[in-house]
């Protein structure tokens, strides 16, 4: 991680934020059996627990504060991207939060970064929820084919481009809109789910549907992250390597050239930035959401005028009654207040009775207990006084 700390430091700016965790040293226990890193302190938690806690209040995010953790998570991811550097684990327990909820990525243990010249990278492992069909797709056709061969084959190592991040942003964002994965159905039950199932449904199933109340360009974008144009349904099993790898492209590209076409279509721009110092095949596409943003902000400011002009004319026709219904209203509101003045005025009068009740009644059970431990002494000490009578008499 100190390494992608100084290749992105050594190409940005003072001024920019840096979108990776740093690493600020380790330690081990006493026992010198487990080593404790130690990483700068992002006190808003992580994404997983942000859209928990939206679950436990009930409640789901606005458009404008979704577009801005859009424009940050992307924002990072390209940071990455530009340095032709690939996270391959993104999930919500990755993406941490600062004080001000800036996106910060951490877990660069399947970090990979691309050779000079390539698009591609071999994969090392990940999370089963959040990796591309690509990916999922190869694995499932290696197992089966160690299956159908009954005998285990040495699994091939599977290439892997930035596309794969954009997918796994896509699913993060569909659940910080939706609240739930897009391929985990209601009815599921975590515990009994596979990873082949899960793989499964990734590779042939498509995501549910988004909540309609979001706006279309959202909707729309997360929908390009999660294409999976080139991929045979009917026939996506135990096929050459020739087509596994021409699928895969094909997916990648898709899913970028899906993403481009879903922005241009709502009047987007699509910006492909280029490092100074990189070829022209090391671009990436970084998506302006600065217009989505401002169209976000015109329309709050459009529905606070329009709820302070109701408010104004509300408060005009009260100012304008008759003054009779003014003195008519004036006269109700005092004698409720009377009334409820009473009310309480009985209320604490009945208290009181009670409390002098309750004191009574104790003041009287005190004073029996009294002459019954009266009663119980002098008892007491007559029994003693006979005790000793009768031994006087035995001597």
């Amino acid at each position: 991680m100190k390494d992608i700390i100084r290749i992105i430091r050594q190409s940005t700016h003072q001024s920019q934020f840096i979108h990776v965790v740093e690493p600020l040293g380790f330690f081990v226990n006493e026992d010198e059996d487990k080593a404790y890193l130690v990483m700068e302190l992002c006190s808003g938690g992580d994404l997983r627990g942000y859209i928990k806690n939206l679950q436990k209040i009930g409640a789901e995010i606005g458009d404008k504060k979704c577009w801005e953790f859009v424009t940050s998570i992307v924002s990072a991811v390209n940071q990455l991207h530009i340095h032709n550097i690939i996270h391959g684990d993104l999930k919500p327990e990755n993406v941490l939060l600062t004080e001000n909820f800036k996106v910060k990525l951490a877990d660069f243990g399947l970090t990979r970064k691309l050779q000079q010249g390539r698009e591609y990278q071999t994969y090392h492992g990940g999370t089963k929820f959040y990796l591309a069909p690509e990916i999922q797709k190869d694995e499932i056709n290696q197992i089966l084919a160690a299956e159908k061969q009954n005998q285990k084959l040495p699994f091939k190592r599977v290439t892997q481009t930035k596309a794969v991040d954009i997918w796994a942003i896509g699913i993060m964002l569909y659940e910080l809109l939706a609240q739930h994965h897009p391929f985990i159905h209601s009815d599921d039950d975590l515990a009994d789910i596979s990873d082949i199932q899960i793989a499964h449904r990734i590779v042939t199933e498509e995501p549910s549907e988004l909540p309609s109340h979001y706006p279309d360009s959202l909707r729309n974008l997360i929908k390009a992250m999660l294409s999976k144009n080139g991929f045979d349904e009917d026939n996506f099993l135990l096929q050459d390597d020739d087509d596994d790898d021409n699928d895969l492209n094909h997916s990648s590209e898709n899913r970028k050239k899906g993403a481009e076409d879903s922005n241009q279509k709502k009047g987007k721009k699509v910006i492909v930035n280029a490092d100074a110092q990189d070829d022209a095949e090391d671009n990436v596409y970084k998506f302006d959401f600065d217009k989505e943003l401002q169209l976000q902000r015109e329309q709050e400011k459009l529905k606070d005028a329009i709820g302070k002009k109701k408010k104004k004319k509300k408060k005009k026709k009260i100012t304008s009654a008759p003054t009779e219904e003014l003195e008519k209203q004036k006269k109700e509101q005092e004698a409720q207040f009377k009334i409820r003045e009473q009310k309480l005025k009985e209320k604490r009068w009945r208290q009181e009775q009670h409390r002098a009740v309750r004191e009574r009644k104790q003041q009287q059970k005190l004073k029996k207990d009294q002459e019954l431990q009266e009663k119980m002494r002098i008892r007491e000490a007559e029994v003693l006084a006979e005790a000793e009578r009768n031994d006087q008499e035995e001597l």
